[in-house]
């Protein structure tokens, strides 16, 4: 309290008793004793190093890894606000939220760097026991700037890690404990050398008959089903029908938009290149990109970034229909679904009530922000089974696809070789790499590639890890579920020694 104020308080008291007038005083006296000792204490020895202010490298750090530890998003979201993310902050807190996710703690283990410009936190994901290293550097002036990445070997080397043999222990300890928690509601399969070696289903298809989901429950797989068509596209390729430079032109000549016509090839396509835009909100996705949509203008210059577009697939799905002479969905079944064995595989409505189909639920609502309640999503389906996805399809018939990939039995080795190179970074799904028709996944030394997919209502993860030799197929009737499940058995997959 400042001198100031005594003043006053003194002129308001002055007929009070002498008693109380030296109680004041001494008051008084006493305050100037503890300010001067709290100057004396906090002022920097002659020296000797100022201790790190709030804003030091190591004690951000810290405060990134117990907010994420706390586990609560609107908390990691104001976190990376404060630090200058901007607009960014949701998805940097989505990401945070992803290692806290499924009741996983995250243990301080050990500083690898600490200064007030550079620090290097190793922590433990104490549920799966993964290790990851978060990353904060300063420079003069500038927002601080953080990463997050998997441990490396020799930080690792007093630390006890999952083995090749002890990794399959790990996964199935993890998806129990969140299947007991009810936050997993869908199939899994997990195999290495296309051999099952982990499956779970789990809740239920359609709450209200109180159907159960089997092995034999279908979902909708969303853009999982971009899948078919670039692998569709490939055998094109491969048959000297059309290449990746081929214009749109080439092969619609008739395509309303010029620039699209002109200027855009089958391999910006696939790639997400093409500046083609989205559909928005309330447009529905067909066999063939609506009239208004296709002359609507291009969000960028074609080849000139990477911004995901179901629009663009959706124009694959004509170029698949012209050049074979088969409506899509039967160029499809011809090519793929039937020479491996894909019987479950297909289109589908997936708003009706179909027998052995599960039913889509989502937090999300029609009429407001998302809440605690789960709706049928059955009015917010927005692909028909199209090129761009929204097909129907079960575990078992995905595995089948992914060990055919794979395996060299659906494009050559060298074909898959350039689908799974990353042709950039997606600009508008959280920076992801991707090749031709392909996502991209580098975890530690390990790479994957795959699919995901996801609708209110609906998320599917397909991905092969190519060092280990696992395949995880996760599906889900539910918001995200399959995607955070597939995400942590992939840390996991990740973090084992051999392979």
């Amino acid at each position: 309290m400042k001198a100031p104020v005594y003043v006053a308080l003194l002129q308001n008291v002055a007929e009070v008793s002498s008693r109380r007038w030296s109680v004041l005083v001494r008051v008084w006296r006493a305050h100037r004793v503890v300010c001067a000792i709290a100057m004396a204490v906090c002022a920097p020895l002659p020296g000797r190093a100022q201790a790190p202010g709030p804003d030091a490298a190591d004690r951000i750090v810290e405060r990134w890894r117990t907010t994420i530890d706390a586990g609560r998003l609107a908390d990691m979201t104001a976190f990376h606000r404060a630090l200058g993310a901007g607009e960014e902050a949701p998805y940097l807190a989505g990401e945070d939220y992803s290692l806290w996710e499924y009741g996983t703690r995250v243990d301080h283990v050990r500083y690898l760097v600490r200064s007030d410009t550079l620090a290097a936190l190793l922590v433990r994901l104490r549920a799966t026991d993964a290790y990851r290293v978060l990353s904060v550097s300063r420079t003069d002036g500038g927002a601080p700037q953080l990463s997050t990445r998997p441990a490396m070997r020799d930080e690792l080397a007093h630390v006890p890690r999952a083995t090749a043999t002890t990794v399959l222990r790990r996964m199935r300890a993890q998806v129990d404990r969140v299947i007991a928690a009810g936050r997993f509601n869908g199939t899994l399969l997990v195999a290495r050398h296309d051999t099952v070696v982990l499956a779970r289903h789990a809740g239920l298809a359609h709450r209200g008959l109180g159907v159960p989901i089997v092995p034999s429950t279908r979902f909708n797989i969303a853009s999982v089903g971009k899948l078919f068509t670039g692998l569709a596209v490939a055998r094109l390729i491969e048959s000297g029908r059309v290449t990746l430079d081929t214009k749109v032109g080439a092969v619609l000549p008739g395509y309303p938009n010029a620039r699209v016509r002109d200027e855009v090839t089958m391999h910006m396509l696939l790639s997400h290149r093409s500046g083609i835009p989205n559909p928005g909100p309330t447009e529905w996705l067909g066999a063939r990109v609506d009239s208004a949509l296709a002359v609507r203008p291009l969000d960028f210059a074609p080849d000139s970034m990477q911004s995901y577009s179901n629009t663009g697939f959706v124009l694959l799905g004509e170029v698949i229909a012209r050049i074979t002479g088969r409506e899509y969905w039967i160029a499809i079944d011809s090519t793929l679904l039937t020479p491996l064995g894909l019987r479950q595989t297909g289109p589908c409505a997936p708003w009706v009530d179909t027998p052995g189909l599960a039913l889509g639920y989502t937090y999300d609502r029609l009429d407001g922000p998302p809440g605690d309640q789960l709706w049928n999503n059955s009015q917010m389906v927005g692909a028909r089974s199209s090129a761009a996805g929204g097909a129907c399809s079960t575990a078992a018939d995905l595995l089948r696809l992914m060990t055919a990939v794979h395996r060299g039995r659906v494009v050559s080795a060298a074909t898959l070789a350039r689908m799974r190179q990353p042709a950039g970074t997606l600009s508008n799904v959280g920076s992801r790499p991707y090749g031709l028709a392909l996502e991209v996944l580098d975890i530690g030394a390990e790479r994957a590639f795959g699919h995901t997919g996801g609708h209110p209502g609906t998320t599917a993860y397909v991905m092969h890890f190519e060092r280990s030799g696992h395949t995880i197929v996760s599906l889900s009737n539910r918001d995200r579920e399959a995607s955070r499940l597939g995400a942590v058995l992939a840390m996991l997959i990740a973090d084992t020694v051999d392979k």
